[in-house]
């Protein structure tokens, strides 16, 4: 499934896959607005009792760079 969120400053797209075990969920966070990424990760967590989560922070405002969070 995939769902697309338009907001204000961007989007938000969300990837699920619907296998049995272990499922897999990909969300991406595309956002001009400053934002907080330990809140998305909280949501995410809470929302959907994650056991494993890995991420990129990337900075697209001048060059594609990752950043640690």
């Amino acid at each position: 499934m995939t769902s697309v969120a338009i907001i204000e400053t961007s989007h938000i797209a969300l990837h699920i896959w619907d296998e049995a075990s272990p499922g897999l969920m990909q969300l991406d966070v595309y956002s001009c607005a400053n934002f907080n990424p330990q809140d998305v990760f909280d949501k995410v967590n809470e929302l959907f009792q994650t056991i494993k989560m890995e991420y990129k922070f990337l900075d697209r405002e001048k060059e594609l760079v990752e950043v640690k969070v």
